[in-house]
Formats: structure tokens, C-alpha cells, sequence
């Protein structure tokens, strides 16, 4: 069975997946593959943003919880309407792995297809 809402969607580089500090979900896999290459920037990046998990979300050194904070990631730059990654290529894990319409984050994301498709799977 091939349903509308299997299809897979196509990212429209819109940039509000990337509207979270990338800092809160750097995995130890990153630090690894960032020493490694020798990015610098982006590790003293991650260690200066002083990130804590809490029972309240991920804070910044701001105070500010992460996920609702009004802050972009500071990768993300723009040509025209169209976002980009500066460090595309070595992003992190949680944006490789980003699937568009998958989050309520993506202008695509379709909450009743995903609740219908889960239904259905069991």
C-alpha cells in the first residue's frame, strides 16, 4: 500500500528545524568526529555555550531554556529565503538524522497523518 502520507517529504530549506541552539544535542560522536577533523571553531563554540540538562529542558548560560528560547542555531546562514549550514558537511547527529515533517519544528509536518500512520502500524 503506497498512501499520500508515505511518501517521503522534500526539506524546502526553510530553517525552522534549525531555530534550537545546536549546542543542546551534540552527541559524544560529534566531539570525536570535530577533534578529529580539527574544528576548533565548533568545539569552543559547544563548551563556551555551558549547556545543563535540567528537569526543566536543556538551559543555556543565559538562563534560557533551549527549546523555547527565540535563538537560531549559529551554522545557520541564509542565500536569498533559502537556509544553509555553515558546517553542513560535519553538522551534528541530531541534524544529520533530521527527517523532514517529522516534527511539529517542520512547516511540513502533518500531526493527523502521523498519528493515523502510527495507528496503523500496530
Amino acid at each position: 500500500m503506497n498512501s499520500e502520507k508515505d511518501k517521503e517529504i522534500t526539506c524546502r530549506r526553510c530553517g525552522n528545524c534549525c531555530h534550537v541552539d545546536v549546542a543542546a544535542y551534540v552527541t559524544i560522536e560529534d566531539i570525536q568526529r570535530w577533534e578529529k577533523e580539527g574544528r576548533q571553531d565548533i568545539l569552543d563554540h559547544v563548551r563556551d555555550n555551558d549547556v545543563t540538562w535540567t528537569s526543566e529542558g536543556v538551559i543555556n548560560k543565559f538562563g534560557s531554556n533551549i527549546k523555547t528560547c527565540l535563538m537560531s542555531c549559529v551554522y545557520l546562514t541564509w542565500q536569498g529565503s533559502i537556509a544553509t549550514c555553515k558546517i553542513y558537511e560535519t553538522r551534528t547527529k541530531v541534524c544529520r538524522s533530521y527527517v523532514p515533517g517529522t516534527s511539529d519544528l517542520c512547516p511540513q509536518y502533518n500531526k493527523e497523518a502521523r498519528v493515523e500512520k502510527g495507528k496503523g502500524s500496530s
